[in-house]
C-alpha cells in the first residue's frame, strides 16, 4: 500500500515549500518518495503527485533481557520463549511480520560483574515489522486521497486540452481566413465551389468541437494541395502536443527509426 501525495518543489534560497515561484527549485528530501507525475497548476507553478510507502520495514533483536520480565505467567508458570516475546511485541505494539530466533552464549557474571568464565545458552529474536511512515502536511505538502488525487489529474488534464483547443482554433481561423476569398469569389462570379472544398471548411468549422479529440487536420482538397501555406498548417498538427496530458487521447507518436533500419 502507498500514501498519495501532492507536493511543490523546495526554494533553493531559503528552505521553504516553492508554492509560489518556478525559480531556483529544487527537489524536497522525502523518505522513498516515489514521483508519479511532474505537472503545473492553475498559476503555472510545478508540482508534484508522488507515492511513498503507508508503511516501513523495521527489524529489530530481543534478548532475554527484554522479553525475560514475562518468563512467567500470574499463576508463576513457565512460559515458552515464544510466548514470552509475544507478551513483549504486545506491550510495545509491534506486530511482527517475520521472526528469526537466535541462539548464542552469554557471559555469567560474578556478583562484582566480573565475568566468571562460565557462560549459559540464550535465545535472542530477531524481530522485522511495520511502522507506519507518517507524513507531516504542511502548507506545500500533503496527502490525497484516491479520489483527489484522480480529481488533481482530471483537473490538470483539462487546463491542458484546453491549451490545446487554443492552438487548435488558432491554426484552424488561419486555414479558414486564408481561403475566405474563394468563397467570396464564387458568390460574385456564381460558379459553385466543389462538395470536397465545402465538406473541408465545414469541417475546420467543427474543430475542435467534434466527438472525440481530433488527431489531425482535414484533409486539403486536391484544388488547394499546393498552397504551401495550407500545407504547413495542415502538417502543424502535433504542435498541440507540447502541452502534455496525463491521460492523453492522442496515439502515441510512432518510435523514429535508428540509422541503418
Amino acid at each position: 500500500m502507498t500514501q498519495l501525495l501532492k507536493h511543490y518543489y523546495l526554494n533553493r534560497d531559503n528552505g521553504k515549500w516553492a508554492t509560489d515561484t518556478r525559480f531556483g527549485l529544487m527537489m524536497p528530501k522525502i523518505e522513498h518518495l516515489d514521483v508519479q507525475y511532474r505537472l503545473e497548476d492553475e498559476n503555472n507553478i510545478p508540482f508534484m503527485l508522488s507515492h511513498v510507502p503507508e508503511n516501513l520495514e523495521k527489524q529489530i533483536r530481543v534478548t532475554y533481557l527484554e522479553y525475560g520480565q514475562y518468563a512467567t505467567d500470574e499463576e508463576d508458570n513457565e512460559l515458552p520463549l515464544e510466548n514470552q516475546l509475544e507478551l513483549w511485541l504486545n506491550a510495545n505494539n509491534i506486530v511482527g511480520i517475520e521472526t528469526t530466533r537466535i541462539e548464542y552464549d552469554e557471559n555469567i557474571l560474578e556478583p562484582t560483574g566480573v565475568p566468571s568464565g562460565e557462560t549459559r545458552e540464550r535465545v535472542a529474536f530477531d524481530v522485522k515489522y511495520n511502522e507506519p511512515y507518517v507524513v507531516t502536511e504542511s502548507v506545500g505538502l500533503t496527502t490525497l486521497s484516491q479520489a483527489q488525487w484522480d480529481s488533481e489529474i482530471s483537473t490538470y488534464d483539462t487546463r491542458q486540452q484546453n491549451s490545446r483547443y487554443d492552438i487548435l482554433r488558432v491554426n484552424r481561423d488561419k486555414m479558414l481566413e486564408s481561403t475566405d476569398w474563394l468563397v467570396i469569389k464564387s458568390q460574385e462570379t456564381n460558379v459553385a465551389l466543389s462538395t470536397e472544398f465545402i465538406t473541408w471548411r465545414q469541417e475546420l468549422r467543427e474543430l475542435p468541437n467534434n466527438v472525440g479529440f481530433p488527431t489531425s487536420y482535414p484533409n486539403l482538397p486536391s484544388s488547394l494541395e499546393s498552397d504551401s501555406q495550407l500545407q504547413e498548417l495542415t502538417s502543424n498538427f502535433n504542435e498541440v502536443r507540447s502541452f502534455q496530458m496525463i491521460n492523453d487521447p492522442l496515439p502515441p507518436l510512432p518510435e523514429p527509426e535508428l540509422p541503418g533500419e
